[in-house]
């Protein structure tokens, strides 16, 4: 899981060339007279505001002033604000600057300057800012080469502080050689329980030292100014950004070549490349291989080409080596989440390929449970995405995703369910109208959402659809990915009363965003970018924004991390200066039924937790995410190298247990895969994906024989029910 930090970095990472900060994470043995072998580091020029630059920053600022859904004065505060988000970009582990850098910024009033900059176009600070942090990579990777021919005294039990994003600034350069002398220490330590051999370590690391200078001293113009922008942009929200005339088009065409390549969202994170998310119906997610939080380390191409180490460079650069030609195969390197940057590297093959058009689609499963009163049939709609006007591969049907649900359960309905589950996890929006006509198919007319601009206006939308598809029990299942047209639809059905939500709270995507051509501003046939704007805000029925805290499950999965908060930075929460939470006043609206009682929730919750307690899947879950955790959480390493063996060794002794606890649960889980009944021709859905299915088709049960009990529904055999207050008709009983 990203830092708050890193996730403001990787806000930028496809302009910067690398967060260099994070590269000797890694490292290897030195050899005597290595830097003398290395071509001598060249100095960085110093580098100067460019004229044109002074027209868009305006245009930017004229943007963001007027149309910004948060009326935010561009004063000293955010200048101040600016500056110092501007220094953190740069240098988020407080590894180059050093206190006396930060404080004569701060002396000449430097941090103060930036909004009337801004305004006048003259940039000046930034590029001050920018040419000493340059000159500072250039003399620590300097340093750092020199190093390596010294010698280590592995023996000693000191600790290298593995999270400095809240650590204060080195006070002097003797202290920061001291840290850096720890820190390829740590690599060294590193590679060599990750069983890298030992004459190679010296040169890759010396490659990596001379890469990460060479990275930053080749950036222009263009790059900083891209960088600044950003930041400028992003100080008001992270969802509002700058794209270069280049940068757009290249935006365009990584998202189309992304579809052809291996069907994952990458972004850098201390100069690693890291898997943020998997898009539904590619191959990486056909593969299971891959999965959010892993590291990319290295690329190689086919099965005998040698894997060329990444660390460090330009996720563009990556980026290309990842790509290639359709049915080919990529090979990657990777650090698993689980076993954090300490642990082995293993190798994993992706053949490249369109992302199908048909595994985005709505799918549906009938899963077949054993109860006390016989075999019962719960549906089970997997949505990934929602999607409008699409075509089928011949072009002769129009599909959306209202239309294809519409007919999934018209199918299902003909197999006699108990219940119906529709499955958001993973999904992270799509199409608005799709949101709202997906929830008209389970409630009559009646508000879905509000939506409110920056003037304070609220409009809401309706769904219009007086002919439901299904009236019966229903669940909506939920995870951390779940965003944007999931959280409209997943916070209509809980207003509503209409079904349960469970899984994990969302991802807190709530807000709206345009376009703007700076070019529809000014006459100029040169262009000038675009300014992606936040406009305005999504809100529930009932008040309540789904930005920031998103939708929070009536039942959420008691495998899902719950200790000290450590969820806050996912999603919008892990971003700075997130737009927060806000209640309106709710919209006119009548429930489908009366809400759950909070007892019932409760035996829910126990009877879940009962089945789980003995579900050895459940069981490797907990424990793989526990080790994670843990992994992650850490703040120091020792950097003994006995310590450090020991560690690994307890470390894998546990990863070995889990993967026992793994091998047992899938064992388990064919018996369980044997229930899942495919009724649509494309099923990628994973082994893991099951196992949960089938736990939320209990709680559904549960729920439907609780409200039976209670005499909200007519028994708890029931194909189709009907909630208090909205009268049958023979439509609704189809």
């Amino acid at each position: 899981m990203l830092s708050r930090r890193s996730k403001r970095f990787s806000i930028f990472c496809s302009i910067v060339c690398a967060s260099l900060t994070g590269l000797l994470i890694l490292a290897h043995e030195p050899a005597i007279g290595l830097a003398e072998d290395l071509q001598v580091l060249e100095q960085p020029e110093m580098l100067k505001p460019v004229e044109k630059q002074a027209r868009i920053i305006k245009l930017v600022n004229r943007i963001i002033n007027r149309a910004h859904y948060l009326n935010v004065d561009l004063d000293d505060e955010l200048s101040s604000r600016i500056f110092d988000q501007f220094i953190d970009l740069l240098d988020p582990s407080k590894t180059y600057f050093i206190e006396s850098d930060i404080q004569k910024f701060k002396d000449q009033g430097s941090h103060l300057r930036l909004d009337d900059e801004i305004r006048s176009g003259r940039l000046n600070t930034v590029y001050e800012v920018f040419n000493l942090y340059r000159k500072r990579v250039y003399q620590r990777t300097s340093f750092a080469l020199t190093r390596l021919d010294r010698p280590f005294d592995f023996t000693i039990d000191e600790a290298f502080e593995l999270n400095r994003e809240h650590s204060s600034w080195t006070e002097s350069n003797d202290a920061l050689d001291d840290y850096w002398r720890k820190r390829i220490k740590n690599d060294i330590i590193s590679l060599k329980l990750s069983e890298e051999q030992e004459s190679d370590i010296a040169a890759l690391l010396a490659k990596r030292y001379a890469n990460m200078a060479d990275q930053w001293a080749r950036m222009d113009e263009q790059d900083v100014f891209e960088i600044f922008v950003n930041t400028y942009a992003g100080a008001f929200d992270p969802n509002t950004s700058y794209y270069s005339p280049i940068r757009a088009e290249n935006f365009k065409i990584q998202m189309s070549l992304s579809l052809q390549g291996i069907g994952a969202v990458l972004q850098m994170e201390d100069g690693y490349v890291v898997v943020r998310r998997v898009i539904p119906g590619g191959p990486v997610d056909r593969s299971g291989k891959l999965k959010p939080d892993d590291r990319i380390v290295g690329v190689g191409q086919e099965e005998d080409a040698e894997i060329v180490d990444i660390v460090g460079w330009k996720l563009d650069d990556v980026v290309k080596l990842i790509r290639g030609p359709k049915h080919t195969t990529v090979r990657l390197e990777i650090l698993p989440a689980e076993t954090g940057l300490s642990g082995k590297s293993e190798v994993v093959a992706i053949v490249r390929d369109n992302i199908r058009l048909e595994q985005q689609a709505a799918r549906s499963n009938l899963i077949e449970i054993e109860t006390d009163y016989g075999i019962s049939n719960i549906g089970v709609i997997t949505l990934p995405t929602f999607y409008t006007g699409s075509q089928n591969q011949d072009r002769s049907v129009r599909r959306s995703t209202t239309l294809d649900v519409r007919n999934l359960v018209e199918d299902m309905k003909n197999e006699n369910i108990e219940g119906l589950i529709i499955d958001l996890r993973g999904n992270g929006g799509g199409a608005l109208s799709e949101a709202i006509g997906l929830t008209g198919l389970f409630i009559r007319n009646g508000p879905v959402v509000q939506i409110q601009n920056a003037a304070g206006k609220t409009d809401i939308d309706y769904s219009k659809n007086a002919d439901i598809a299904y009236n019966g029990p229903l669940m909506v299942l939920v995870d951390r990915f779940s965003a944007s047209a999931s959280e409209i639809f997943s916070g209509a059905i809980q207003d509503y009363n209409r079904g349960l939500v469970v899984g994990e709270p969302t991802y807190g995507k709530g807000t709206v965003q345009n376009i703007v051509s700076l070019n529809n501003l000014v006459r100029d046939d040169d262009p000038l970018g675009q300014v992606k704007i936040t406009t305005g805000q999504f809100f529930r029925i009932n008040g309540d924004s789904t930005q920031y805290r998103g939708v929070v499950p009536d039942i959420i999965w008691t495998t899902m991390r719950e200790d000290e908060g450590v969820d806050d930075d996912h999603g919008e929460r892990g971003y700075d200066n997130p737009i927060p939470w806000r209640h309106i006043k709710q919209a006119k609206f009548n429930p489908y039924q009366s809400r759950l009682p909070q007892s019932a929730i409760d035996q829910l919750i126990t009877n879940h937790e009962n089945r789980i307690s003995s579900n050895s899947y459940f069981a490797y879950t907990r424990k793989i995410n526990e080790l994670f955790w843990s992994t992650v959480s850490r703040q120091q390493i020792s950097l003994s190298e006995s310590v450090r063996k020991s560690e690994s060794e307890q470390h894998e002794a546990k990863v070995e247990m889990f993967d026992n606890y793994r091998k047992e649960a899938l064992e388990l889980l064919q018996a369980d895969s044997d229930r899942m009944i495919g009724l649509s021709e494309n099923q990628p859905d994973t082994e893991d994906s099951t196992e949960y299915l089938i736990e939320a088709a209990h709680i559904l049960l549960d729920s439907i024989h609780i409200q039976a009990l209670a005499g909200n529904l007519e028994s708890n055999r029931l194909t189709s029910a009907t909630g208090p207050g909205l009268p049958a008709s023979p439509e609704d009983r189809k």
